[in-house]
């Protein structure tokens, strides 16, 4: 019953995405929601650490980054010289 339900969401999902465009976008919402949850202490993360989401040219790398992540996180970013 829980997969005809999540397949019936997904499908909803993808017909009301604006086909490629709407496909690019999952990922990089995926990767924002990731970066602002609490990270239990178990899983061991250098202070830089977060997540992104790229495709295979890497476009939109730096307009992704800056939709994901936190303001204070994107200046400790550019502080260590890492973006």
């Amino acid at each position: 019953m829980e997969r005809v339900m999540c397949r019936a969401a997904w499908q909803a999902f993808v017909r009301s995405s604006t086909g490629f465009t709407g496909g690019v976008k999952l990922p990089v919402e995926v990767a924002g929601q990731l970066n602002r949850i609490a990270w239990p202490k178990a899983v061991l993360r250098t202070p830089d650490f977060v997540v992104y989401a790229v495709d295979f040219e890497l476009a939109g790398l730096r307009k992704n980054l800056k939709r994901i992540l936190s303001p204070d996180k994107l200046a400790a970013l550019k502080a260590a010289g890492l973006f």
